[in-house]
């Protein structure tokens, strides 16, 4: 039986647990003042955590969709980095229901040593006794280009027919060192060309958020600031690092871009996450079905 492992990097069941959970990401009890701004961050979302509602959603849906065929047996589990259930807890979890190899597998498309990568060798280090496969860099695949085109040639046509437009892709912004760097920006870049290239946009660019002095730029408002400059009145944001909104990527291409762009009276819309939709899982189950030593 294949259990699959489904990392994400958090979540949070109640605003009650969100000063645990980001204690847990820092490391340290914040200042209050600190604190009282990120949990009123998680109230202006105006709904749960994003990463609480998709990911357990993903996982059945996943699940689901796996053992149509009836010729194996999957189990998809969730794994958390910063709030139960842990990664030990997926694994022990996997191992009581008899799961004789592991898949793993993440929100990020794109691998980051830093971020969701980690988990990857996590669990090869932790799991010694049963194959464990990884589902790396996926973004690699035409049916994940296509989905992510489809959603931004969709925001791209919604903006007004006559503007002079752009897009801008985003991740989150790392401390720059080049050598580390390197293969993250690579795999950035090429997924904004494979998507821009399916959607038929012209002018686009791969660019950061979350970043300060000394982090990987250019900053994805900066660039909305000098390319209006620069004659552009029309620009869509989309995310590339997960396929499923945190609260940063949600207010920091979305709702933060949009407030820039009326005060410098240009056009925004900002292209979906690919979350817990029909095309999205199908996707991801086909390249799970890829890895034909899965043995599904």
């Amino acid at each position: 039986m294949l259990g699959i492992l489904f990392y994400a990097y958090g979540a949070p069941q109640s605003i009650d647990d969100v000063p645990a959970y980001f204690e847990h990401i820092i490391g340290r009890t914040p200042p209050a003042p600190m604190m009282e701004n990120v949990t009123q961050q998680f109230k202006d979302l105006q709904t749960a955590d994003p990463i609480t509602l998709y990911a357990p959603r993903i996982a059945e849906a996943l699940e689901t969709v796996l053992n149509q065929d009836g010729a194996n047996t999957v189990r998809v589990y969730n794994a958390y980095k910063h709030t139960a259930p842990f990664t030990d807890d997926a694994i022990q979890a996997a191992r009581a229901d008899g799961c004789t190899e592991l898949l793993t597998l993440t929100v990020n498309p794109i691998y980051s040593a830093s971020g969701g990568g980690s988990f990857h060798e996590e669990v090869a280090e932790k799991v010694t006794d049963m194959p464990v496969i990884p589902l790396k860099n996926y973004y690699e695949a035409a049916s994940i280009v296509e989905m992510y085109a489809r959603r931004v040639k969709a925001a791209y046509n919604f903006l007004p027919r006559e503007a002079t437009k752009k897009v801008f892709y985003t991740v989150h912004s790392q401390i720059v060192d080049q050598e580390r760097n390197a293969p993250y920006v690579a795999a950035f870049e090429a997924f904004a060309k494979l998507v821009s290239e399916k959607a038929g946009v012209p002018d686009f660019e791969a660019v950061y958020r979350s970043g300060r002095k000394g982090w990987l730029d250019p900053d994805v408002k900066e660039a909305i600031r000098r390319d209006t400059a620069a004659g552009f009145d029309g620009f869509v944001t989309c995310e590339l690092l997960s396929i499923v909104p945190d609260m940063e990527s949600f207010f920091e291409i979305g709702r933060d871009c949009k407030v820039l762009c009326e005060e410098l009276q240009v056009a925004f819309v900002q292209s979906e996450f690919i979350g817990d939709s029909f095309d999205g899982i199908m996707a991801l189950a086909n390249e799970i079905k890829q890895l034909h030593y899965a043995k599904i």
